[in-house]
């Protein structure tokens, strides 16, 4: 589960949002996430919030477990964005990627 400190942000502030493993198998995650902002025509990629480049690590979070991330917010306009962060959930069946989501809004 990806759970956001708040889901508003002043310009110019940090968004505080963190991977909470809610289930009872371990999750690997990296320090790679995306920001994506809703227009008329959908979500798009905000450039200005996704890092450009992220080292490879991967860090094993147990059940129970949870990683915060820290993102300034600065340079874009108000409105609606969301952060997109792919885990892999371990389990018997083998492992599986998947995208969690949360939606905030930045305000001026």
């Amino acid at each position: 589960m990806l759970v956001l400190e708040s889901s508003r942000v002043r310009l110019g502030g940090t968004l505080r949002f963190a991977v909470r493993n809610t289930g009872q198998h371990e999750v690997t995650l990296g320090l790679d996430y995306r920001v994506e902002r809703l227009t008329r025509g959908g979500w798009v990629l905000c450039r200005r919030l996704t890092p450009q480049v992220v080292a490879m690590v991967v860090e094993r979070l147990p059940p129970g477990g949870e990683r915060w991330f820290e993102l300034r917010v600065e340079g874009v306009e108000p409105g609606a964005y969301r952060v997109l962060k792919p885990v892999t959930l371990l389990g018997p069946g083998g492992p599986r990627r998947t995208v969690l989501e949360a939606v905030f809004t930045v305000e001026p």
